[in-house]
């Protein structure tokens, strides 16, 4: 979830270019983001509908609160979180501290992960921040062994579906210019959709999850802003008299006259698809007319996969008797006697 999730990064409109920024501050993070993240989290791993027992890759897992939802609903065997921000690292070794999940300092562009090393890959509130999204998803192609799931959520950022909207909003409405994330663009159903087929990965499905948040008072949802680090040096800049100005707006956005409970929706747009197997694999089982999932084979690598199809190419090849389900074995047996009266 890092390097960052304000949607917008508001700057004062005659200041120059704002320099990049990582987050520094796990725990203001979780109040803004991670807290938001969670409640999409069930729901998204419910849509995946993958079993237990697997290995993941969370991959920019910022303060951990994905993997953490991952390892309370899904008893994976391994989690390996990767994010490129040293603060949000501490804090999710700190927040899950289970000897299956390691986190380690990377890139999403280049992952520090061997090829097909896990069984399922996410990139929860990642995949707008990253220069080069094709390549990000690349990588998580790389790293996935092939049938397995690879996915992501980001905020609904055209629709307006981030947490922190009304915020922005009011920042834009006091005269102060904001920074989109570099690939904005990605955050749409369509276009996740299309980077995920552009990646040659089948069954590709979106879905959009909308939450809610109940906050005690508009002040701790306004408190939750300061986890931001551009929000929260804007701040800094406002006299009183602007900064209460623009809670003033904020508030009208939001529609809260009195100041007590209130609840707050956030939308986010999710994609997911499953890496192919092997040309060989597929060319294999073609002869056989039988659905890959019902198949023995080992999930390690596309080579592997790629070795058992090769029992397929020959009806004179010993080994497809016993790797081949009972029904089969009585199909290649019938071939084999065919073959040989033939010859």
């Amino acid at each position: 979830m890092s390097p960052s999730n304000n949607a917008t990064a508001p700057w004062p409109a005659e200041a120059p270019a704002p320099p990049p920024f990582v987050f520094d501050d796990g725990a203001a993070y979780e109040l803004m983001i991670g807290r938001w993240s969670a409640l999409v989290a069930q729901p998204f791993l419910d849509w995946l509908a993958l079993p237990h027992g697997l290995a993941w890759l969370d991959d920019g897992c910022g303060d951990g609160s994905f993997t953490q939802s991952l390892v309370l609903h899904r008893h994976p065997a391994s989690v390996v979180g990767v994010d490129p921000a040293p603060a949000q690292l501490n804090f999710a070794r700190q927040r899950v501290a289970t000897a299956s999940v390691r986190f380690m300092e990377g890139d999403a562009q280049a992952l520090p992960l061997p090829d097909a090393s896990v069984d399922a890959a996410v990139m929860a509130l990642v995949l707008f921040f990253l220069p080069d999204p094709p390549q990000g998803v690349r990588e998580l192609v790389r790293v996935v062994k092939a049938g397995g799931t690879i996915a992501a959520y980001h905020w609904d950022l055209a629709g307006g579906g981030f947490p922190l909207q009304p915020i922005l909003d009011a920042v834009h409405a006091e005269g102060y210019r904001s920074q989109p994330p570099p690939s904005a663009w990605t955050a749409t159903l369509q276009a996740s959709e299309h980077l995920w087929q552009n990646a040659g990965l089948s069954d590709v499905q979106t879905r959009q999850f909308e939450v809610s948040r109940a906050f005690e008072s508009f002040d701790e949802y306004w408190r939750t802003a300061h986890g931001s680090p551009r929000l929260r040096e804007l701040f800094a800049t406002l006299s009183s008299t602007a900064m209460q100005r623009l809670r003033a707006c904020a508030r009208e956005r939001i529609g809260s006259a009195e100041d007590g409970p209130l609840v707050l929706k956030a939308k986010a747009n999710g994609v997911k698809g499953v890496k192919r197997w092997g040309a060989a694999i597929r060319q294999g089982l073609a002869s056989l007319e039988t659905p890959l999932s019902h198949l023995p084979f080992p999930r390690d690598t596309d080579r592997a996969a790629a070795d058992h199809g090769a029992c397929f190419s020959s009806p004179r090849q010993a080994p497809i008797a016993t790797a081949l389900p009972r029904r089969h074995r009585r199909r290649a047996t019938r071939r084999r006697g065919a073959a040989s009266s033939a010859a």
